[in-house]
């Protein structure tokens, strides 16, 4: 029986991981779905209001959305919202003392109109690309990830040091067993010879030789 959509795992996480009850507001939830999904339906892409924080963002994004879909869309808007914030600073009506006053020695040298225009482009072909899903925004990774350029990404120092600590620990765990059933056979040859039962037969000597060659085998490989 298919599980319903808002009763799926990843959506109770990302609701609680966000705070939400089940009790959200309904507008709020229509409102976020018409935002989200308006560029898939009329090709324009739709932003908050500038009333809207930057901070608030995800609460105007469709909560049912899967998290890579979630991030689109707020890498979507932070950047819309950076490149207006960028191009007013930089329009020509701003006052040299406005920008005298903001500049504190460590921001840029204002640009000229040829290089605004050219950031402008290449903000809006950025968003373009993220709108149109050519730009991955997975957020899970996984096994055989690649960075941007196309190259492996390395593995994380951690889990390489975990797996050598488990290939020595496993070495030691089959030496002990080697050795202790090696012990137990020679306490049972001991007690039959003891008892005067039987000597080692050429049999028992084969056993050690076997038991011998394991446990020399498994020492080389854990070296």
């Amino acid at each position: 029986m298919p599980v319903a959509q808002q009763e799926t795992p990843q959506i109770e996480k990302n609701k609680l991981i966000r705070g939400e009850t089940g009790h959200r507001r309904r507008s709020s939830v229509s409102r976020g779905k018409r935002i989200s999904s308006s560029y898939e339906a009329t090709g324009v892409i739709s932003h908050p209001h500038t009333s809207v924080s930057v901070a608030s963002f995800f609460k105007h994004i469709d909560s049912e959305l899967p998290e890579p879909q979630r991030t689109r869309q707020l890498l979507i808007w932070c950047s819309n919202r950076a490149m207006n914030s960028e191009l007013a600073d930089q329009a020509p009506q701003v006052s040299s003392s406005r920008r005298k006053s903001t500049n504190s020695g460590k921001d840029p040298p204002p640009l000229s109109t040829t290089q605004t225009d050219i950031l402008k482009r290449t903000e809006e072909s950025l968003i373009h690309m993220l709108a149109e899903r050519k730009a991955d925004t997975n957020v899970y990774g996984g096994a055989g990830s690649q960075s941007g350029d196309g190259r492996p990404l390395k593995e994380n120092e951690q889990n390489v040091k975990n797996r050598m600590r488990e290939a020595r620990f496993n070495g030691h765990i089959q030496q002990k067993s080697v050795h202790a059933a090696m012990e137990k056979r020679k306490r049972a040859l001991a007690a039959w010879k003891a008892k005067g039962m039987e000597r080692a037969s050429a049999e028992d000597l084969d056993d050690w030789g076997i038991v011998l060659g394991e446990a020399s085998k498994r020492n080389l490989s854990s070296t």
